[in-house]
């Protein structure tokens, strides 16, 4: 809206100090409307979508590598808590293992006291077998500050503090080892770690990222050429309506186009943060071929250890019932007088290792078997876990 009170005075030959008014007071009054539309376009840096979408791109690979990094903490979580679990349970049994020994030196101690009174051996053997029972001993003070620690391990993965409860509190296991994983395929565990391994997936998506910034680094060097057009639909009268008409009827209309062509002195800052990018990406993919070699020997690794370990088991029974008839005989013949306390003692040893290296190798197969998922990525999955 324009306003204005034009003036114009002639002069009066008669009166000169009194011009003669010829528009005075009279008032007029404009409204202008206009409707513009404008566009600006680069045409070098624009035709990319780095330049564009980049950003977007790189918020996306973070959401993405922060989901990844969640499971991964949660699978090493629970890999963690399933170990320290284990090496309790492994921790007791053996505890049983020394007190059931300790017991059985006490019982061969009562027996050799009775042959001694007897006259069937010599006293020198109570002395063998006192220093018998005080091994034993010591074994299980040792197997119960195993069992403490063991505790001690579980209760700080479960994450408990000072003031719970939990942490004055004697843990019995009320599981043994065993968990039911399935039988995993060579081939098929190669494949899967390929496609879901935590680690290989977070280098993966790093390399994504560097590339992103290569390219956008890169497109940074280029010059500045826009186009730049805008059109503008004019309209004027003594009213609003007038005005507004004449926009829609294109009476007055203002058109313009240009180009906008920026050259810069040589950026070095540009070209090093490029050259910079670019070894990033070498880096990244250094990293993730790394990861996929240390993924893909873990695997084998972890395949001959479950084959191993589950071989060590059935050579543990197998030692098992070996050392139990040994032991058994050797007791026999010992209460009879046809063997010596010393074949007795070992033969019970042997048993006792052999009871140990079968709890060991429960534990170390279970042990390979998840590891063996959490390089496939599949730990959380076959344990039906998920985050609420």
């Amino acid at each position: 809206f324009t306003s204005y009170d034009p003036e114009i005075f002639i002069n009066n030959p008669l009166d000169p100090d009194n011009p003669i008014p010829v528009l005075a007071n009279n008032e007029f009054h404009t409204r202008w409307s206009a409707l513009s539309l404008s566009l600006n376009q680069s045409l070098l840096k624009g035709i990319s979508p780095t330049y564009h979408l980049g950003s977007l791109w790189q918020a996306e690979l973070a959401v993405d590598s922060a989901d990844l990094q969640r499971d991964k903490e949660m699978s090493a979580v629970i890999g963690d808590t399933l170990g320290a679990y284990w090496d309790l349970v492994a921790a007791r049994e053996n505890l049983l293992i020394a007190d059931e020994s300790l017991a059985f030196a006490a019982g061969q101690r009562e027996v050799t006291e009775a042959r001694i009174a007897a006259g069937e051996m010599a006293p020198i053997e109570l002395m063998r077998i006192d220093e018998s029972v005080a091994t034993k001993s010591s074994g299980v003070l040792d197997a119960r500050r195993v069992v403490e620690e063991a505790e001690g391990r579980l209760k700080l993965v479960l994450g408990s503090e000072l003031d719970d409860p939990l942490m004055f509190a004697e843990i019995i296991p009320a599981d043994g080892v065993d968990l039911p994983l399935p039988e995993r395929d060579r081939d098929a565990s190669l494949q899967t770690a390929l496609t879901q391994n935590h680690d290989l997936r977070l280098a993966r998506a790093n390399l994504t990222g560097r590339r992103i910034a290569w390219a956008a680094d890169k497109h940074a060097r280029l010059p500045t050429l826009d186009l730049r057009t805008s059109l503008t639909l004019n309209g004027r009268g003594f009213d609003a309506q007038e005005s507004v008409e004449d926009v829609f009827s294109r009476k007055f209309p203002d058109f313009e186009i240009g180009l906008d062509f920026r050259m810069p002195l040589p950026d070095l800052g540009s070209w090093n943060a490029a050259r910079a990018s670019g070894a990033d990406v070498e880096a990244a993919l250094l990293t993730m071929q790394q990861a996929e070699r240390q993924i893909l020997g873990g695997i084998e690794a972890a395949l001959l250890s479950v084959r191993s370990s589950e071989a060590q088991i059935g050579v543990a029974r197998l030692r098992i019932e070996l050392a139990a008839k040994t032991a058994e005989a050797a007791e026999a013949t010992y209460a009879v007088g046809r063997n010596t306390l010393r074949d007795v003692l070992e033969a019970q040893q042997a048993l006792d290792a052999a009871r140990q290296s079968a709890v060991a190798a429960r534990v170390q197969a279970q042990r390979a078997r998840v590891e063996l998922e959490e390089l496939r990525g599949t730990l959380l999955q076959t344990l039906g876990v998920e985050l609420e």
